[in-house]
């Protein structure tokens, strides 16, 4: 397992139906995953419309996030976001956190929102060429601890 910020691993899902596998995704920045905000819709829940909180004005609602990577057109990895975004598929992502005994999974679906591109470097940093990919979690948590 590739181990990245204090024991945490993203990893992509291919979206296969039948056998679906996970790739290892190289973060810049560790996201946070679970949001504090509170819902806006209370009384409803991912379950109630089949995984997706749609509503009359079209306004979907869930966790947001973005993932900062390197922008690498070689990765594997990379390359399932952008064609999850570009199908506006929904994409499964895996969370995993480590304290070096035990290992805590967790997993949703994600909808990709927008994939900007840094091309500068804003802050001096000497980071290179850095691509977010901004999403809502468009499914119910799933969590497995080992």
């Amino acid at each position: 397992m590739a181990v990245f910020s204090e024991g945490f691993t993203c990893k992509v899902g291919d979206s296969d139906p039948s056998s679906e596998t996970f790739a290892v995704l190289a973060l810049l920045e560790v996201p946070e995953i679970f949001s504090g905000a509170k819902s806006k819709f209370p009384n409803r829940t991912t379950a109630d419309t089949g995984g997706t909180k749609r509503y009359g004005i079209g306004i979907e609602e869930g966790d947001e996030m973005t993932l900062t990577v390197e922008r690498d057109f070689s990765s594997a990895t990379q390359d399932l976001l952008r064609t999850a975004h570009g199908a506006g598929a929904q994409i499964n992502l895996q969370f995993i956190i480590t304290d070096g005994t035990v290992v805590e999974t967790n997993g949703a679906g994600f909808k990709i929102t927008s994939i900007p591109v840094v091309t500068a470097d804003p802050n001096g940093d000497g980071e290179t060429t850095k691509q977010m990919f901004n999403m809502f979690r468009n499914t119910d948590w799933t969590t497995a601890e080992a």
